[in-house]
């Protein structure tokens, strides 16, 4: 899946004309905007992490990439079809992007796991074969065993194990491409840790993942390119790595440089040269990334 964004703004509502018509974009005024000409493309071959403070734009491309929000300016085309020309069905393109918003597990409503997984394949009118299976490769790919965990009311469940329940939910669905919004916003350090182990697995089997997040740490842990907002423009388009080579241009974000990256950049005072310090930031700290050999950042 190729999805591009093409000079896409948006405008609140209240600087608009009317619903059905929006003035052009030299006559609005700056804070009119939450997202101003964003140009960039994914695919879903690739991890992504969307950074920036709070109140850079990241909840509102959110609602762009799904088609809840229409862009007041420019278009987001989806394997070259704009998505809001009447010729693209919303509702397919919400189940190739599987959206994880950030508190996920309130949307759990059934009595079981089981159920609760299984509810977006019945829906699509699925033999319950095929149902069964789906839901059990799901809960396999993030850690929740059907042996152990099908029959469980999900309101017993961690905090972590519910997120990673609504995970597998949409998992269940068959997404091409999950995206995240402050994945691991809540959990403790365990439940962190095996969201993120659920998150390569999923990466292992094809499955596209962007993430939304001010959490550089859990950024550089599993994504190789970063997009950063800043005040609703696309400030930073390229490797994680390098855009905490030098601290001053996360600081000056509002990025917080993790503290593996300090760690590192405070080496060559110690006697560790250049190259060895490169070693640790290209190798460690991408550990465990199945797809960082694939991931090109341009």
């Amino acid at each position: 899946m190729d999805i591009v964004f093409e000079h896409a703004s948006f405008a609140y509502e209240s600087f608009r004309r009317t619903k059905k018509a929006s003035p052009p974009e030299k006559e609005l005024p700056d804070n009119a905007f939450a997202l101003r000409d964003l140009c960039f493309s994914i695919t879903s071959t690739q991890s992504v992490a969307i950074l920036g403070r709070s109140g850079s734009g990241k909840s509102t491309l959110l609602n762009l990439f799904t088609g809840l929000t229409k862009p007041t300016h420019g278009v987001i085309c989806i394997d070259g079809e704009n998505i809001h020309s009447g010729k693209v069905s919303l509702s397919l393109l919400r189940q190739r992007l599987g959206v994880v918003f950030q508190f996920p597990e309130s949307q759990l409503f059934e009595l079981s796991v089981y159920d609760d997984v299984a509810y977006g394949p019945r829906n699509l009118r699925l033999a319950e074969t095929v149902v069964r299976q789906r839901v059990h490769e799901a809960l396999n790919a993030v850690g929740l065993p059907p042996a152990d965990f099908s029959r469980i009311d999900p309101m017993h469940l961690s905090q972590g194990e519910k997120r990673r329940a609504a995970i597998a939910g949409i998992l269940a669905m068959q997404p091409e491409m999950l995206i995240l919004d402050e994945p691991t916003a809540g959990l403790d350090a365990d439940g962190r840790e095996r969201l993120i182990a659920a998150l390569h697995g999923c990466r292992s089997r094809g499955v596209g993942v962007l993430l939304i997040s001010h959490d550089t740490g859990l950024a550089i842990q599993f994504s190789r390119r970063a997009l950063v907002l800043d005040a609703g423009r696309l400030s930073y388009d390229g490797d994680l790595s390098e855009l905490f080579r030098d601290s001053s241009s996360a600081l000056r974000y509002g990025l917080e440089v993790p503290r593996a990256i300090r760690l590192a950049q405070k080496l060559p005072d110690h006697g560790i040269s250049s190259d060895e310090m490169q070693r640790l930031l290209t190798d460690d700290a991408f550990l465990n990334h199945p797809d960082q050999a694939d991931d090109n950042p341009s």
